[in-house]
Formats: structure tokens, sequence, C-alpha cells
């Protein structure tokens, strides 16, 4: 009985030791952190250009660490935009072939508002090395600015007759 109860705790101290590092994990633990690159406001209709960077978490100690730039070329990642109404857009995204850290990829919104930007492979992680991002959508497409000058040039126009019409009146016949 004795020796039942002795192989038992070295079984339950083996399994501690092996279990402890994995359920109290810290972000250095992690394998690859992803960062997102601020995104550009965007009209309705816009394409926007969204990108995000790949590193590596470092541990410096504890349970702290340090984030090192690291390209993972063959890594499948998925990430989506959610609209203001819940709808869920794919985004294809590619490495740039520039600076092999960074992945990008456009969509087009259609909707005003803020959308939400999510690496589906790390967006339920608990690691402190992953956020999602907001990308601000505006209602007011890039392509009604020329409206807007026709209607302010008609107005200044308009302006500049009555005024002229006003002064000739007041001057009256000579």
């Amino acid at each position: 009985m004795r020796q039942n109860l002795s192989l038992r705790h070295c079984l339950v101290a083996v399994m501690l030791g092996v279990l402890a590092p994995v359920a109290f994990s810290s972000p250095a633990h992690a394998a690859m952190c992803a960062k997102w690159d601020q995104p550009e406001r965007v009209d309705v209709g816009g394409t926007a250009r969204v990108s995000f960077r790949t590193y590596l978490p470092i541990s410096t100690g504890g349970n702290s660490y340090t984030l090192r730039p690291r390209a993972f070329p063959d890594y499948p990642f998925q990430v989506e935009a959610y609209s203001p109404t819940g709808e869920i857009r794919p985004i294809q995204v590619t490495r740039s072939p520039e600076d092999r850290q960074v992945w990008a990829g456009d969509f087009t919104p259609d909707q005003p508002g803020p959308w939400t930007l999510v690496i589906v492979n790390f967006h339920n992680s608990d690691d402190a090395c992953y956020g999602d991002v907001v990308l601000s959508v505006t209602d007011t497409p890039a392509n009604r600015l020329p409206i807007y000058a026709a209607f302010g040039f008609t107005g200044l126009l308009v302006a500049f007759i009555a005024a002229a019409l006003t002064n000739r009146r007041r001057s009256g016949p000579h």
C-alpha cells in the first residue's frame, strides 16, 4: 500500500510538472503574435487596405516578453471583417514581397460605421499578443465630392449675378 501511494505521488508530481506550464502560460509561450497596422478611414464603396505584422514572442524572464519581428511565410491566415450589422466578409491576405512579416489584403465595405477586423486564427485567444482592430467607414463616398463642388460653384455664380443686378439697380440709368 505504501508503495502505491508513493507511485501515485510521483505520477501526480509529474503531471503537475507537465500541466502547470501549459495552464499558466504567458504570451512568451505562444508560437506567434500578430499586430494590426492602424487602418486608414475609408468611404462606403471605397477600397479598404488592411495589413498586419507577425512577431515571435521572446521571454525576458517571468511573465514578461518582447516581440521580435518574424516572418511566417506558409501560415494559413484567415481574416474577416465584421460589418456594423454583424455581416461577415472574408478578406484574402497575402504576404508582402517587400516586407516578409507584413500580410495585407483589400475589401470594399458597403455600410457606414465601425467594421471590426479579425484574424480568425487568433480571435478567441487569451494572448496579450493579439487584438482585433476597428476600421471607420464614413457614409460620404469620395465620388460625391464633384457634386458638392458643383453645388458650391453654382451657389457662388448665383450670388455674383444677384450682387451685379443689385448694384446695377442702385446705380440706376445714366
